[in-house]
This record gives structure tokens, C-alpha cells and sequence, in this order.
């Protein structure tokens, strides 16, 4: 065997000395663990409850992970859950959709450097503004997302502009 060098003998000496570590903790003193003071006083509180309950007549009860009935019909008037409807999408709206309709029907689009219009029935506007029932939220080179009615609705570009 060659000789080693003074860092790989270092290297070696540690290494031994963690295996005769983890080989003595998990296998060599595999016997019950002492308990702790705390441990102690945990379970003479636990067994002084069972002896009373059960001088009592009382059965002590299971932990349980649901909410026991009577807590439930104590809290049932709190209101409702402010977190209910929390990060969820409004599923899509399947009513008739106002786009078939003739007077949303996206004509034309003009892009200038200082502002994006464009031309929804007989109206031209830009993001953000709204006439009458209709209003713009975003326009983007294909597709132009507006509110109409109280719904939104997504209006694709024309065939005759691609």
C-alpha cells in the first residue's frame, strides 16, 4: 500500500473516529434512553389524570383531529369564513357571449409611440377608458380583453389585419 500523505492520514483519522461515533450511538447503545426531568414530569401529570378520570368513573377520551360537534355548535354563529373564496379563479362565464353581438365587434387598432387605440363598434379607446357599458382593460397585438356589461370579454383581432 503506498504511503499516504499527512492530510489524507488526517482525513483517514476523522473519518474513523465519525464511524466508531455513529456505530456506538445507533448500535452499541441501542438500550431504552434515560427520560429527562421534563419527560418525568409529563408522564406522572399524565398518569395522575388517567387515575383520577378513571376514580371519576370518566373515560378519558382520545385525541381527536376533527372538531368535536359541540365546539362546532357553539362557533356555528361567527359568520362566515373571510378566507372562503381566497385565491380561486371565477370559472369562466359559458352565458351568451355579447361578442357575437354587432355592436362589440373589434374594427381596427392604431398604435402611436405615446398610446395604444382601438376601434370597438363605434367607439376608439384606449386602456383604461370606458363608454357606456363597455370598457377596456388591456390591449395587447392580438387580442383586446374589455369589460361589457358587467362581464369580460375577449375580442380577437380581425383576419383582415394579420
Amino acid at each position: 500500500m503506498p504511503k499516504l500523505k499527512k492530510s489524507e492520514q488526517i482525513l483517514l483519522a476523522i473519518l474513523g473516529v465519525v464511524l466508531l461515533v455513529v456505530v456506538w450511538t445507533q448500535f452499541l447503545s441501542g438500550g431504552k434512553k434515560k427520560p429527562t426531568a421534563a419527560r418525568k414530569v409529563t408522564q406522572t401529570i399524565a398518569r395522575t389524570a388517567q387515575a383520577a378520570a378513571a376514580e371519576l368513573g370518566v373515560a378519558s377520551r382520545p385525541r381527536a383531529s376533527t372538531i368535536p360537534p359541540a365546539v362546532k355548535e357553539m362557533f356555528a354563529d361567527w359568520g362566515r369564513d373571510p378566507f372562503a373564496g381566497a385565491n380561486r379563479l371565477a370559472p369562466p362565464d359559458t352565458a351568451s357571449s355579447p361578442a357575437d353581438s354587432a355592436e362589440l365587434a373589434w374594427k381596427g387598432i392604431s398604435r402611436t409611440p405615446r398610446s395604444t387605440m382601438v376601434i370597438i363598434g363605434p367607439y376608439v379607446l384606449g386602456e383604461g377608458q370606458r363608454e357606456g357599458d363597455l370598457e377596456v382593460i388591456k390591449i395587447e397585438r392580438d387580442y383586446v380583453i374589455c369589460r361589457f356589461r358587467g362581464k369580460n370579454v375577449t375580442l380577437f383581432r380581425p383576419n383582415s389585419e394579420k
